[in-house]
């Protein structure tokens, strides 16, 4: 069923190709199995697992960094070094595990079923001089999406590094890799003054500018991200048709939500509420949801457990909201 009686578009990528969400169990500490992923129809560049029954933290895991460092969207830690035995690699079909013996959270028998949202970006990073600052850049034009490597100056204002893409990102979330900080994460339907973090509840807060974001290059205020010479990462998102969409809505408070068209049926869905402080960041997919109404989701910003209310119904070319839950209506 489709949201209303209209033409929607049809990819000219195939989705799978570029991203998959995968549900996987645990079979490492305290036992001393292995894991590997091998049913995606690419090779990632960019992984999130979530424990699903476990307050394990969100574990983010790029090529460009390199497998054997950790982000945490819950967290402002700067970079986790693995000592081997967690995220070993990134495959030509999934990726691979070991015994998680140090406790990473991507493979422990105890920490119950896992859930991987998987991206595919361009592999190992070339470098990048269309900014100020060069970057070193993996990139997937065709799908909309960049893994951005810089050396943050520490300036007060935006400075300026190259992206990849071949048009305007709308979505970019940044990480000071080299220490503790938050993630300022920058939407085209906030604009350059107002950011978002990933590892907060808070509303929108406003700083004139903190971005800015062209066809060529992304600029954030490197002060209020990084001191001179930390490593950041950047994630850069642009819509494409039939493919992916990033939007916004406004919420009504009824059980009878908004509905939102996208072009496609969603296989992963993060919302957050930019008005109000508290709100979470709520994520639902196909796996863990395979049929309406989609119920259990996880928050980015915290490590809780997977939880289930009804959230979202998923058609053909959009989504429902059906909860008056303030986070999301």
């Amino acid at each position: 069923a489709s949201l209303y009686n209209e033409v929607y578009c049809v990819p000219t990528i195939v989705p799978t190709d570029h991203f998959e969400p995968v549900l996987y169990t645990g079979n490492g500490y305290p036992n001393s199995g292995t894991r590997q992923i091998t049913t995606l129809d690419f090779q990632p560049d960019f992984t999130w697992i979530k424990a699903r029954n476990s307050t394990a933290y969100h574990t983010l895991v790029d090529s460009v960094r390199g497998v054997n460092k950790y982000l945490f969207s819950n967290a402002t830690n700067s970079d986790y070094t693995q000592n081997g035995t967690g995220f070993l690699s990134f495959d030509s079909d999934g990726f691979s595990l070991g015994a998680d013996t140090n406790g990473d959270g991507v493979n422990r028998t105890n920490d119950g079923p896992y859930v991987s949202w998987n991206w595919k970006a361009g592999g190992a990073a070339v470098s990048n001089t269309d900014g100020t600052i060069t970057s070193q850049v993996s990139v997937n034009t065709e799908a909309g999406f960049s893994i951005v490597s810089f050396t943050s100056n520490g300036a007060a204002s935006p400075v300026s590094t190259g992206h990849g893409l071949s048009t305007v990102p709308e979505l970019v979330i940044f990480k000071n890799s080299d220490d503790t900080s938050q993630w300022p994460v920058f939407h085209k339907d906030i604009g350059f003054n107002g950011r978002l973090q990933l590892e907060s509840t808070a509303s929108v807060s406003t700083f004139t500018p903190f971005f800015d974001i062209t066809s060529t290059t992304i600029a954030v205020r490197q002060s209020s991200l990084a001191s001179n010479g930390n490593e950041c990462i950047a994630y850069c998102f642009h819509s494409v048709d039939g493919y992916s969409k990033i939007g916004s809505y406004t919420g009504n408070g009824s059980a009878t939500g908004p509905t939102v068209v996208t072009g496609f049926r969603p296989a992963f869905v993060m919302l957050k509420c930019t008005t109000s402080s508290g709100t979470s960041w709520r994520i639902l997919d196909n796996k863990r949801n395979t049929s309406n109404p989609r119920n259990k989701y996880l928050e980015a910003q915290d490590s809780f457990t997977e939880a289930t209310s009804n959230h979202l119904n998923f058609y053909s070319n959009g989504f429902q909201v059906i909860t008056t839950d303030t986070s999301i209506n």
